[in-house]
């Protein structure tokens, strides 16, 4: 018999004092693949599933006479596994290693410890590959895109390829991938999932998900993320599943906390539907945006919903009690300062005051953004910067490395780090809502636009003396991020995409200062708007319930007479988790018209 052991290491969590590791679901797939034939079980012996960024000796110590070593390999592990490949072929030079996976391309065969690369879905490849090494036959170098126009294999969940894993670890929890499609019709530049996908969806078998997800719900798992590219395209097949994924929730034996789903391209109200199903546990539905500038959206194959659709599916998110999310990606072609600050401005016009998040454009390798005529078209420059998406991990310090838009035609280095710190402001004063309902009151009132209020209230943050050393230090760390790709710092909590957030805390803790320099917008305001706010976001010592009569309708800000409950969702106590609360949305206290 052969041994053969596949590795996808990913850097584990530390979630409620308990240590989380992620299934290798890509590794568990192509096993349970392969199991299916009597040449692979009559012949080859599965060793190892390495799912843990440990210490490289210890696992190449352990190996036993490894024939064939697979490495399924992306953006968060990239580094790690090509160091762990060459001590294994330091070892084992007769060991043959295999790469897959989105991040692969051909510059892998430069490594002369990598024997051969395999692109797109390598289950027919890894097969062959198998068959080739048992009869001491030649492996080819490079396995072209291949794709399976038949999903039903048996899962690695219910064929227990975990099942041992999770045994050796009775005080892990488990994050999860969930596939019930596979495939994304869409092509955008920036992006390596519709250059490996790009093609027909194609539907895994619905009992196949209900038993995984049956398997999720009593195996210690708390967090699953759905990797479809497009969940909510088959309405009734998808709300059938988004019902088992709620009854994984309330099983008795569950863990489950949480669910990252990718929505459909192109909302509708079926995505709200899912999303009121799955409540809380939901990060929130995704309106994909990436850009608000109409030059940007149309050079990366990403032209965005209309303006008054973006209102209409907003309004969908408060009629089934939803909550939304918007993710901007800074650095993308044409887009430049200005048209940044009208594009985050414009999110709050159309009614996004749920959730905004800030990307770095990343040069995914086999994107159609990060290929030479792409960089040389629009001025793209870039950084390989250390750990941008290792955020919540500190133990593992192993600096995985990704390439990050510093600059283009548009915007310079210099105008990408105002940017940054401009999206710093929406993201942490307005989406928390410190400022929120004293811009709205702006806005819907005094007919002020967003952006007007909040470049007025930027100069006075630039200058005051709480909040200029943290603008200060956010301007110093991101330039030095976008210029030599490290952070240099003491605090661990430093590090890439974090840095948007890393200062929440003292941010939270000086919220009545922002209030203060936001109401210097007005020379008059309502004593009740002025209450709403103070009591809008969550503080100690608060009461479970406050009780104000406003002059105004905060709904549709008409000047009607109108009686609210504030509630409060979480008693702010010893045991308040903010980091936990912030990320889930409850900070802001929830505001009901009394009736």
């Amino acid at each position: 018999m052969h041994n053969i052991y596949l590795f996808q290491p990913q850097f584990s969590v530390e979630f409620h004092g308990q240590k989380n590791y992620w299934i290798p679901y890509s590794v568990g797939c192509l096993w349970s693949y392969l199991q299916q034939y009597e040449d692979i079980t009559n012949n080859w012996n599965l060793k190892e599933l390495g799912h843990k960024r440990e210490d490289q000796q210890l696992i190449v110590d352990r190996m036993e006479n490894p024939k064939l070593c697979g490495f399924s390999c992306y953006v968060w592990n990239e580094r790690y596994s090509l160091d762990l490949a060459k001590k294994v072929k330091e070892k084992f030079p007769e060991c043959v290693i295999a790469f897959g996976g989105p991040q692969v391309n051909a510059s892998f065969l430069e490594y002369d410890f990598i024997d051969t690369v395999v692109y797109g879905e390598g289950e027919r490849s890894f097969h062959s590959i198998m068959n080739l090494i048992h009869n001491n036959e030649p492996v080819k170098q490079v396995w072209e895109k291949d794709r399976l126009s038949d999903l039903d294999y048996p899962s690695p969940y219910t064929t227990g390829v975990f099942d041992q894993m999770v045994i050796d670890n009775p005080d892990a929890t488990w994050q999860v991938t969930l596939e019930t499609n596979r495939g994304c019709p869409y092509a955008c530049t920036f992006c390596d999932w519709g250059s490996a996908t790009y093609t027909k969806v194609r539907r895994f078998d619905v009992e196949r998900v209900r038993e995984e997800i049956d398997w999720i719900a009593t195996h210690n798992c708390s967090y699953i993320f759905c990797a479809d590219a497009n969940f909510g395209i088959f309405r009734d097949r998808d709300i059938e599943i988004a019902n088992m994924l709620r009854g994984a929730l309330e099983h008795p034996e569950s863990k489950l906390e949480s669910i990252n789903i990718q929505f459909a391209k192109n909302s509708n109200e079926t995505v709200f539907e899912i999303g009121r199903i799955l409540g809380d546990a939901l990060k929130g539905i995704t309106f994909s945006v990436q850009s608000m500038n109409p030059d940007t959206l149309e050079v990366i194959k990403r032209k965005n919903m209309k303006v008054n659709k973006f209102s209409e599916l907003m309004e969908l998110g408060q009629k089934y009690e939803t909550s939304t999310y918007t993710d901007m990606i800074l650095g993308m072609p044409l887009e430049t300062l200005e048209t940044w600050k009208d594009g985050l401005n414009e999110l709050l016009e159309v009614g996004q005051h749920q959730a905004i998040d800030i990307w770095f454009t990343q040069l995914l390798p086999n994107s159609e953004l990060s290929q030479p005529e792409s960089r040389e078209k629009y001025g793209i420059t870039h950084v390989s910067a250390e750990n941008y998406t290792n955020m919540y991990n500190v133990e593992d310090q192993h600096a995985e490395i990704m390439d990050l838009i510093n600059g283009t035609s548009t915007m310079s280095t210099e105008e990408m780090v105002k940017a940054y710190a401009y999206g710093w402001l929406i993201t942490q004063f307005h989406i928390p809502g410190y400022s929120q309902l004293l811009a709205k009151y702006a806005r819907n009132v005094m007919n002020v636009p967003y952006r007007v209020f909040y470049d007025e209230l930027w100069e006075r943050v630039k200058n005051d003396d709480i909040f200029s050393p943290v603008l200060n230090d956010l301007n110093d760390t991101v330039y030095h991020y976008l210029k030599t790709g490290k952070i240099i710092s003491d605090d661990p909590s430093k590090k890439g995409h974090s840095l948007l957030h890393y200062n929440s805390k003292l941010i939270y803790d000086n919220k009545d200062r922002i209030m203060e320099l936001a109401m210097k917008f007005f020379d008059y305001l309502p004593d009740d708007i002025i209450e709403m706010q103070k009591y809008y976001v969550i503080s100690p010592g608060q009461p479970e319930q406050i009780n104000i009569r406003s002059s105004l309708n905060i709904e549709d800000w008409t000047h009607t007479a109108t009686n609210y409950s504030i509630e409060t969702k979480i008693p702010y106590d010893d045991n308040f988790d903010f980091w936990h609360n912030r990320r889930r949305g409850l900070i802001k206290n929830k505001i009901t018209e009394a009736k």
